[in-house]
């Protein structure tokens, strides 16, 4: 590159220098100037570049461009670049330097695109990761809630155990209480059957002892009418009603009365 730009620049003042040489007078002709200018004796790019004494780059060494090529003439080793060559030359390099100017442009835009897709991958990243968190702890959310769900589900399986327990305790207790009840019925019926079957013992009893004081009673009454009447059935041979022994029969009633009672 720096021996492109030294040989560019040797040449833009061979161009100048040939140029100076072509400018003419107002009164001179086209064809004069011409002709002047093919009189001229060409100058070689030697004159200038000389003899660096020892100057290279990279190995190659432009004292007088010997022993190399010759940009200017390919064809003739001391012939000098025409006009035309040079401002091809120079437009080349122009041409060379819009070249890397664009290239450098679009090395930039693409910098710039590159820069851009890391930023959007950046950010991309930064909200996969943010969802990412996101998701974790909505799933860290709904598996702490379901894990209390678990939690109450099992305690309120614990307490249908519980509630279950003191049921069937319940129910233990009142079949007791039942069975209790129905044995203290029973003993009471059979209580009061006993009762019943002594009280009619008793009542048959007194009725039969009844039965027979009022037998002795009445004997003994009979025995006593018989006694006390005697000496006047005897006597008299008379049989008395009984309203003349009313008062005698209510007595004898009074006395069985007392009797029984005292028995």
């Amino acid at each position: 590159m720096v021996k492109f730009m030294i040989c560019v620049f040797l040449g833009a003042l061979a161009l100048h220098q040939t140029l100076g040489e072509m400018v003419v007078l107002p009164s001179k002709s086209l064809n004069e100037n011409v002709v002047e200018s093919k009189n001229n004796p060409k100058r070689s790019l030697d004159a200038w570049i000389g003899d660096a004494g020892g100057w290279s780059t990279g190995g190659f060494k432009l004292s007088g461009f010997s022993n190399g090529w010759n940009p200017w003439n390919a064809h003739s080793r001391f012939a000098s670049p025409s006009p035309s060559e040079v401002a091809n030359s120079i437009a080349a390099a122009k041409q060379a330097s819009g070249n890397v100017l664009i290239a450098q442009q679009q090395m930039q835009a693409a910098k710039e695109n590159v820069l851009n897709q890391q930023r959007m991958a950046m950010e991309k990243e930064a909200a996969a990761a943010l969802l990412t968190q996101k998701s974790e702890a909505a799933a860290a959310i709904q598996r702490s809630e379901a894990a209390a769900a678990a939690q109450a589900v099992v305690l309120a399986q614990q307490r249908l155990a519980a509630t279950k327990a003191a049921v069937a305790h319940q129910q233990r207790i009142a079949a007791a209480r039942e069975a209790e009840a129905a044995q203290a019925l029973q003993r009471s019926a059979h209580a009061a059957a006993a009762e019943i079957q002594k009280t009619e013992y008793e009542a048959s009893k007194l009725g039969q002892l009844n039965r027979n004081h009022n037998a002795g009673a009445a004997h003994h009454l009979a025995f006593t009418k018989d006694a006390a009447f005697s000496p006047i059935n005897s006597g008299t041979n008379h049989v008395p009603n009984l309203e003349s022994l009313g008062p005698w029969s209510s007595a004898a009633a009074a006395a069985a009365a007392a009797a029984a009672g005292a028995k």
